[in-house]
């Protein structure tokens, strides 16, 4: 719920900032290059959860093979 109400924050700033400045069309720009910075994030933080997955491997697959 958090989150949400953090990107309902942010976008609601970003509106209120170009209704301001009297350039509503900027709010397109800004909340796409907060989309792509996102995704970069994203896929970073996949990465790294790949690595650590490879590294632990053997006890991940130990983990799930128990009976």
């Amino acid at each position: 719920m958090g989150v949400v109400l953090a990107c309902f924050g942010i976008g609601f700033a970003i509106v209120l900032l170009c209704r301001h400045l009297g350039q509503p069309w900027l709010t397109i720009p800004i909340l796409l290059g907060l989309a792509l910075a996102a995704f970069i994030f994203y896929i970073r933080v996949l990465n790294r959860l790949d690595t650590i997955a490879l590294n632990h491997r053997e006890a991940i697959a130990e983990e799930l093979c128990k009976t």
